[in-house]
């Protein structure tokens, strides 16, 4: 009987554990999603910026729906 508790509880403590484990795992892939996202983000302003000081405003605001009607 107490090996049977013995195990139990082992098995319960592992569990614990691997659960801890995975949420800092989820944790840390959501963390870098975001980064990743912010990143992307960024930099299409920053692309978007240069379109705007290169070709005008006109142009720039045609650019930008047909990018918006594509997406």
């Amino acid at each position: 009987m107490c090996d049977i508790l013995f195990n139990y509880f082992h098995f319960l403590v592992n569990f614990i554990v691997f659960s801890r484990n995975l949420k800092n795992l989820v944790k840390s892939i959501t963390e870098i999603i975001d980064f990743v996202t912010c990143y992307l983000l960024l930099v299409t302003l920053l692309f978007f910026d240069i379109l705007y000081r290169n070709i005008g405003k006109n142009k720039y605001f045609i650019l930008i729906k047909a990018f918006c009607s594509f997406c």
